[in-house]
């Protein structure tokens, strides 16, 4: 499956990106100012479970970093953690560069799960009730149950007719 991958600049232009393995250089990045929220060098994210990726513009801006889990025994693909480069993050900044980055991520996450043959299906967390009325409303995620007597980020699934029509702006 190719995707054609784009966000939008702050003046409404659509800026084609790809989103390409993570090294090093860009996880170090993330410590270096202008600091970004989390430290992709620490121990959490560098776990070798996690598969490892960049949002970057043709001119190699990275603009985003995610990292994925490929969960072959529950047959979905896991966004563990995205976050946006601090220009852009809307925590870190009034006036956003680019802005429908976590929907090229979730994008590119539904076509890791179609790969896997997992049908799209695809899992993340609202680590804010921001994001989480975002994922509903904007992406017709499903919530689903979390914690199990925990306390944790309310989770949610995109799936279905969601998934497709989330990819489908993407698709070449």
């Amino acid at each position: 499956m190719k995707l054609q991958l784009f966000i939008t600049s702050s003046d409404g232009e659509r800026v084609p990106a790809v989103m390409v393995p993570m090294t090093r250089t860009d996880a170090e990045n993330t410590i270096k100012a202008p600091a970004w929220q989390s430290d992709w060098t620490s121990e959490y994210i560098s776990d070798e479970k996690f598969e490892k990726y960049a949002l970057k513009t043709e001119n190699s801006d990275c603009v985003a970093l995610a990292a994925f889990e490929i969960l072959e025994k529950y047959l979905y693909v896991h966004i563990a953690y995205m976050e946006s480069a601090p220009d852009s993050n809307p925590t870190m900044t009034v006036k956003k560069k680019y802005s429908g980055i976590g929907k090229a991520i979730i994008a590119y996450a539904i076509k890791l799960s179609v790969e896997h043959g997992f049908g799209g299906v695809v899992l993340m967390e609202g680590k804010t009730p921001e994001l989480a009325n975002h994922y509903v409303n904007d992406f017709d995620a499903i919530p689903l149950p979390s914690g199990f007597g925990t306390v944790s980020a309310p989770r949610f699934m995109v799936d279905g007719e969601a998934a497709i029509n989330l990819i489908s702006d993407y698709l070449s």
